[in-house]
């Protein structure tokens, strides 16, 4: 794995960043710690998943934000995490997806905005 977490820390019900962000009215989530990271210093609210791999708890924190931008690998497991999580989110709020070629702490700063306009709308 590319990242190995302490055995008892409940990776399937966090948002890594979710805290700091939870009042704002748009966020971007990602599938690593270091991406929202990146994403939050440039100016942007991201959390993070801690992978592909999005959880019914996951979810339920990100219906209260009006508009959720999905910026997930663009690998097989992040298609399919990202299709997961927009199809459950589009019920509750706004769900856009970013199609991009690589992950977001790879852009430089002034390609992020581009990347996150570009996002594409989920429809139920």
């Amino acid at each position: 794995p590319k990242w190995k977490n302490a055995p008892y820390f409940p990776k399937s019900d966090t948002l890594f960043n979710y805290d700091n962000v939870k009042n704002a009215q748009e966020v971007i989530v990602v599938e690593a710690a270091c991406s929202a990271i990146w994403l939050s210093q440039n100016g942007y609210n991201a959390v993070a998943t801690f992978g592909a791999k999005v959880t019914e708890n996951q979810i339920r924190l990100l219906r209260g934000f009006k508009n959720v931008i999905i910026y997930f690998d663009p690998d097989s497991a992040g298609e399919n995490g990202a299709e997961k999580m927009g199809n459950e989110l589009n019920k509750f709020t706004s769900v856009y997806i970013v199609n991009a070629d690589g992950d977001p702490n790879e852009l430089p700063p002034d390609q992020l905005e581009i990347a996150t306009n570009e996002a594409q709308p989920i429809w139920g």
